[in-house]
């Protein structure tokens, strides 16, 4: 992997980071897409903040592991599991929120 790749895909990873810190810890509900603050009653609103850091923190956490995997290539099938639990994480807010 190029060094300018590791770069963007680190960068990538701290923005995802950042998102999700300021989606819970300053409570920027609006920065979730689609979601509308005050929509929701204080609780809910709360909750789903939480969910969506998580989210965004895992997503960050992955994009750090593909950086270490493209570098060592220790894993085989990881593209696979990264795609995997990427989707599974936002279907369930997604079902969440939605359902």
């Amino acid at each position: 992997m190029a060094v300018a790749e590791t770069v963007v895909l680190g960068s990538s990873a701290a923005v995802c980071g950042l998102l999700g810190y300021v989606i819970r810890y300053r409570e920027m509900v609006g920065l979730i897409a689609g979601y509308n603050p005050g929509d929701l009653p204080p609780a809910e609103e709360a909750n789903l903040a939480r969910d969506a850091s998580r989210v965004t923190f895992v997503a960050a956490a992955l994009i750090l592991a593909a950086i270490i995997q493209e570098w060592t290539r220790p894993v085989p099938g990881f593209w696979a599991g990264f795609t995997g639990v990427l989707f599974a994480l936002s279907g369930w807010v997604v079902w969440k929120y939605n359902g």
